[in-house]
């Protein structure tokens, strides 16, 4: 994938979608209305050149050796999609890909790889409506086969499957909503993935938002050869603000997400711009 494929991309879909009509998205816990979906297509941008290592302090993401001076960086660009159903008031179903190009240098050398990533697929029940919205989530992880033994990897090369228990409120134009849960990795240690965000909405047409979101384990991760970010185990802590323009029959979204700290995780900051679309 070029550096321009995501941006085309973005920009057709961006043309199909001007023809259809809208509402705004909600977060979280909540369940779509019968009939109802939500479409997200984004383009992400990562560039660092540090990562943290198994207690957590600072180093290079690849050290220089061979005379260098310099250590190496690691960049991702992706164009990610991610859809919403309603089946009904209390099921909803989701599903969400991306078309990734991975790219490391170091030391004299360049690796790069390109293609389609993890197709994941959720199925969120909800329990509780009111005053406090509570919903459970399944969710599957299957490779969209590529090599995972070629770096850097697009992903694990394995499935994983878990579950989650959501809580949202709703208090007029301020919504909040947490979730935790249990995931079981292929071929790596379980994690625990939780998450936590706020919005508010801003004279009816701009939404701010914030999330503080991660994962823990049973155990301290583990080392396994050179470290790469999609397969290695990881413990991490990440912090992310959104601008969202509300529209129709577009919503626009300016993001930054930054890792605050972590253990065999990779560092740095991810910045990215999406378009939402809800019926």
């Amino acid at each position: 994938m070029t550096p321009f494929t995501a941006p085309r991309a973005a920009f057709g879909a961006v043309a199909l979608l001007l023809l259809l009509p809208a509402t705004h998205a909600h977060a979280g816990a909540w369940t779509r209305d019968a009939g109802g979906w939500f479409l997200k297509l984004g383009i992400e941008q990562w560039e660092t050149a540090q990562r943290f290592d198994l207690v957590g302090s600072r180093v290079d993401f690849i050290a220089p050796e061979g005379g260098f001076v310099t250590g190496g960086d690691y960049r991702n660009q992706a164009f990610r999609a991610y859809a919403e159903y309603g089946v009904t008031a209390d099921w909803t179903v989701a599903a969400a890909t991306a078309l990734e190009r991975v790219q490391t240098r170091g030391n004299g050398q360049t690796f790069e790889r390109s293609g389609v990533s993890d197709l994941t697929l959720q199925l969120r029940r909800r329990l509780i409506a009111a005053p406090l919205v509570v919903s459970v989530l399944g969710e599957v992880k299957v490779p969209a086969g590529y090599d995972a033994a070629r770096a850097p990897a697009l992903g694990s090369g394995q499935a994983d499957f878990g579950g989650r228990l959501a809580v949202g409120r709703s208090l007029g134009d301020l919504y909040l909503t947490g979730e935790a849960g249990y995931r079981v990795r292929g071929g790596r240690v379980d994690e625990i993935p939780f998450s936590l965000e706020s919005g508010v909405t801003v004279r009816e047409s701009v939404l701010l938002r914030g999330e503080v979101s991660g994962a823990a384990s049973l155990r301290p991760p583990l080392a396994g050869g050179a470290f790469d970010p999609a397969t290695a185990e990881s413990r991490y802590l990440s912090g992310g603000l959104a601008l969202v323009l509300l529209g129709e029959p577009l919503d626009l979204v300016f993001g930054v997400d930054h890792v605050l700290g972590g253990r065999n995780a990779l560092a740095g900051t991810r910045y990215s711009f999406s378009i939402w679309h809800t019926r």
